[in-house]
């Protein structure tokens, strides 16, 4: 089901504005960038409400949603370049097994750096919303050299001559996966990419693999062919894959260079579910794949990675277990009563914090060695999120680095004060103006050189 044809569309300004708290509305989004004219590059934001996790209301015999949606483009000078929004109310068809509503905006921008505001809502219910603030990049496609689109997963793509469709590209109808979660009511992940300027033939190889890298399927392609852009669509099964995470990778070749692409997707897969646990807790228990198949050593960091959120009581239990099996199971039970949508087949919340501590890892490692994820800005970011507005200042000649972090969604508005006091970039937390957090009013003194 899509609402392309509720959905009206206006255009308007607004003043400039940082979101980065997401709400309890489950809504999910994608994006692809492809080549567009005069050195403009296109964007495709595909976007999804789930139905269910929304307020209904009965109207002419009918049950109906209804939704608002603003998208908001700042450069890097923070200016608003792009701001498109709209509200619309579609029919919810309780009988129907497709629950997310399905749709896409598209428009132009220069090559470049941009942060993306995404507000959406639910107009019957004011307390379910879904806000954030997203770092993107436009690819520049002007070069001559062989250039590839970005990848676009689809829940379905076939012939069509319908070019008023939203979803319409190149004789195709491409219905966008925004949540990326494929399952047995939609088997195979449908691709589609664009190969820009190939002077030669071009091979593509397409590649899924799972968690541990491991190659679950593999094909290619040959185009024999100089024009200056290719579509390139297919359609992999994924009915013999397990549970779990899976990324699926292109590579285009001309024989001079190479460009790869990677998308990370999730299968939910009832029957090639690899983590159930035959002497379960309860009837309804069951693991996710991932901690079936990890040693303890593996499950004890995970846990490490969790305890940011755990309870003290939830820490003394933990230390209790002495197997793996019990350590799985209750790991388990940890992320289930936390998921906050229990109705879809994936733990979102899960998948959100283990991408947060993927990203702490990355970016804040300090030069003490100390893992990124360990450190008083990984467990900020992996608590709170990202910030609304991050202030930097590393070389002040009066005070030793530091940044001071904002979160205005946070008890009306906090800030964390972080210093580099040892001089090795292992940047610890000074101040705290949120509840519970290390709090030094006069911090100030304690950087002073």
């Amino acid at each position: 089901m899509n609402y392309r044809k509720y959905f009206l569309m206006f255009l308007f300004s607004l003043s400039s504005m940082t979101f980065s708290q997401s709400g309890n509305l489950k809504f999910d989004f994608d994006y692809a960038s492809f080549k567009g004219y005069d050195g403009f590059s296109k964007i495709e934001f595909y976007y999804s409400f789930f139905q269910p996790s929304m307020k209904i209301l009965s109207r002419e015999n009918q049950i109906v949603t209804s939704a608002y949606l603003n998208l908001m483009v700042l450069d890097e000078q923070n200016q608003t370049v792009f701001s498109k929004g709209g509200e619309f109310e579609s029919v919810f068809d309780t009988a129907s097994s497709e629950k997310n509503l399905i749709g896409q905006l598209n428009f132009v921008l220069k090559p470049g750096n941009y942060k993306l505001n995404i507000i959406a809502k639910d107009n019957f219910d004011t307390t379910s919303n879904f806000k954030t603030t997203i770092d993107f990049n436009v690819k520049n496609f002007v070069s001559t050299q062989l250039n590839l689109s970005d990848l676009q997963l689809a829940g379905k793509i076939f012939k069509s001559s319908d070019s008023l469709s939203v979803f319409y590209k190149n004789t195709l109808e491409v219905e966008p996966n925004p949540t990326k979660v494929f399952s047995m009511n939609s088997p195979v992940v449908y691709y589609y990419s664009e190969i820009y300027n190939a002077s030669r033939d071009v091979t593509t190889q397409y590649k899924i693999t799972n968690a541990m890298g491991e190659i679950k399927l593999s094909k290619s392609k040959k185009f024999f062919t100089n024009q200056n852009a290719i579509v390139d669509i297919g359609a992999l099964p994924i009915s013999n894959l397990s549970s779990g995470v899976y990324s699926l990778s292109v590579n285009a070749s001309d024989g001079r260079q190479n460009i790869e692409l990677l998308k990370k997707f999730y299968v939910y897969n009832p029957s090639k579910m690899d983590t159930i646990i035959n002497t379960a807790v309860n009837a309804d228990l069951v693991m996710q794949s991932e901690f079936m198949s990890l040693s303890e050593e593996e499950l004890n960091l995970i846990f490490r990675k969790s305890e940011y959120i755990a309870s003290e009581n939830e820490k003394k239990d933990w230390k209790k277990l002495t197997n793996e099996e019990g350590k799985r199971k209750y790991l388990f039970n940890f992320w289930q009563i936390r998921d906050e949508y229990p109705e879809t087949p994936i733990n979102e919340t899960k998948i959100s914090y283990f991408e947060r501590v993927d990203y702490a890892q990355s970016k804040f490692a300090g030069l003490s060695n100390k893992e990124g994820w360990r450190t008083d800005r990984g467990r900020v970011y992996i608590v709170y999120g990202k910030p609304s507005e991050i202030e930097r200042y590393p070389n002040e000649s009066e005070t030793k680095p530091h940044e001071v972090w904002h979160y205005e969604s946070l008890e009306g508005g906090v800030e964390f004060v972080f210093a580099d006091l040892s001089g090795y970039s292992d940047y610890q937390l000074i101040h705290s103006t949120k509840r519970g957090e290390l709090s030094l009013p006069n911090w100030e003194e304690k950087i002073k050189q």
